[in-house]
Formats: structure tokens, C-alpha cells, sequence
């Protein structure tokens, strides 16, 4: 396929600039931002800076999480560009000496984790200071897993994701019409970076570990917009993470919850009221947030601020 009919297809699949990375002057300065091997594994090349905006190509603009985190990384805005991944690593393999590109399945998939170093990971969580955490939260096997965890629940529809420690290793399950189902999670070892993965995530303090936290982020996956909200609890064998996911496309509408007439219309009176409070009560997985945010989306306006 000529290059222009190549350009023409991919920026009309992902939206975004393409770039032709064999013809492409790329300024070495940013390469030296990011290590040799989170651009092989995460198949991207930072391009140029503008100010504060950092130009990169990728292979897969669709990964969010990618940008999430080169965000993070260099604190910066990122403006993605789309490029073909035989002229990324043709690019990375003139700058680096390593030649072998990563074998990388194309759909994720939630794999077994084995620690880089071991020992490293394994120490004890006090010893640990928040620079540390932050190092072994940004390994890329860490970052992988947690993003594979994070897709694959939305695409089972999970309600609920439960990260437990124990005293024999790391219990994950998602929570599938109000039954918890496990999966496959890492080893003990890698236990502390997972759970550090996450709380950064959410803007939590990966420093505090004795007291429960509350925080929560947004992502694009699927195309469709998901919400985060996370809580984490110390327990003897570490931190317990839960993570309800909230699917803005999955929500209903007040005359959706299945209500008999007499309580819709009963409810709805109540909504309308200037003042008062509205108890929702019930076992988890019984509807208590998908009720509450049909409420809201009942009586949100440009009047009211909500």
C-alpha cells in the first residue's frame, strides 16, 4: 500500500496526526526523558516539546493509559500522533543498541506477573520510602497488569474490582451481577507495586499506609467513558483496594430501574422537593449508585449546580 494511502487510513482510524517516522528529524533531548525500555514495551517515541507539550508517536493512540502515564512521567501535556510500528522501532533501534523488538500480543490479556528483580519488590512495606514505591509503580510489568486488570473487568462488566493481600499472595476478583469471580493475579512479591500502581492512579498517597484512603480517576476504554472510585484499607498482610466502576453509557434513567408506577411517580415528587434528604439502602450490587445517579441525571439543569 503506497505511504499516503497508509497516512490516510491510520489518521482516519485513530483521529490523530500521522507522522512518517523514517522522514522524521526526532530531537534526542526527549528521548533521554524515558527509559530504552518503557518506549520498546509501550511501543511509542516522544517526538519534540513545545512549550509544555510534549509531541509523541504511537503505535496505538488508543492507549490511554500510555498517555496517562507519560503525563506523569514528564509532568506535561502529550499530543499524540499515530505511526507504523516497523518505523518506531526502526527509529528506537538507531538511537539504542538493543535490536530485538518485544513480542507484544495486540489485544490485552491479563497474564501471570514474575518479578523483575527478585527480593527487590519483597521488602518490607515500611522500609520502603515514596520515592521507591513511586520507582517500582512505574515498572512496566506493573503498569501492564494493572491496565490488562482494569480492561478486562470492564469488558466482563464487573461491577466491583476486590485486590486482597493474604497471608499466601495476592487474591483479585471482580464482582459480575453481585457474584465475585477470581482471576489470575501476580505474585506476593509484586504485591506492594500493584497496589502503589493503583493509588497513583487515583491521586492517593502511596506514602500512607495506615489509614484508609478515598480517591478516584477517569479513563476512555473501548471508546466508552468509565469512571473510577477507589478505596483502600490497611489490614495484617497489607492494603485491601476495592474499585467500583461506573459506566456512564450503562446508566439508566429513572423510568429504567424497573420501579412500579405508584414508587416512580412517589420518587419523582420527592426529587422535586427544595430540601430534604432521600435515605438508598440496600446489600452491594442491590442498585444503591446506579439509583442514585438516575436521580441525578433526573434533576440536573443549567439552573442547579450539582
Amino acid at each position: 500500500m503506497p505511504e499516503e494511502d497508509v497516512a490516510y487510513a491510520l489518521e482516519q482510524k485513530y483521529g490523530v496526526p500521522y507522522v512518517d517516522l523514517a522522514n522524521f528529524r526526532i530531537d534526542p533531548d526527549v528521548l533521554t526523558m524515558f527509559p530504552e525500555p518503557f518506549l520498546r514495551t509501550n511501543r511509542v517515541c516522544p517526538l519534540f516539546r513545545s512549550g509544555n507539550t510534549l509531541a509523541v508517536a504511537m503505535v496505538d493512540p488508543g492507549e490511554i493509559f500510555v498517555i496517562d502515564e507519560i503525563r506523569r512521567m514528564t509532568g506535561m501535556e502529550v499530543e499524540p500522533m499515530v505511526c507504523r510500528e516497523i518505523d518506531l522501532y526502526q527509529v528506537l533501534n538507531q538511537y539504542y543498541t538493543a535490536t530485538e523488538a518485544p513480542d507484544i500480543p495486540d489485544e490485552p490479556e491479563v497474564t501471570t506477573l514474575e518479578p523483575e528483580a527478585e527480593g527487590t519488590m519483597g521488602t518490607p512495606e515500611g522500609d520502603l520510602a515514596p520515592s521507591k514505591l513511586e520507582e517500582l509503580a512505574s515498572e512496566a510489568p506493573v503498569v501492564r497488569w494493572v491496565n490488562q486488570m482494569i480492561i478486562r473487568a470492564v469488558r466482563d462488566r464487573a461491577s466491583d474490582i476486590h485486590i486482597e493481600p493474604t497471608r499466601e499472595g495476592l487474591s483479585v476478583r471482580f464482582r459480575i451481577d453481585g457474584v465475585l469471580h477470581p482471576i489470575v493475579a501476580p505474585k506476593k512479591a509484586l504485591q506492594l507495586a500493584v497496589v502503589s500502581r493503583i493509588k497513583i492512579m487515583s491521586r492517593m498517597n502511596i506514602a500512607e499506609k495506615r489509614l484508609p484512603q478515598d480517591g478516584r480517576y477517569g479513563a476512555i476504554i473501548d471508546g466508552r467513558e468509565i469512571d473510577f472510585r477507589v478505596s483502600t484499607f490497611p489490614t495484617t498482610y497489607g492494603e485491601t483496594v476495592v474499585m467500583r466502576i461506573l459506566d456512564r453509557i450503562r446508566l439508566l434513567s429513572l423510568d429504567q430501574l424497573g420501579l412500579s408506577e405508584a414508587v416512580l411517580e412517589r420518587v419523582k415528587g420527592m426529587i422535586k422537593k427544595p430540601h430534604g434528604v432521600i435515605l438508598v439502602t440496600g446489600p452491594t450490587g442491590s442498585g444503591k449508585t446506579t439509583t442514585l445517579y438516575a436521580i441525578l441525571n433526573e434533576i440536573r439543569g443549567t439552573e442547579k449546580n450539582i
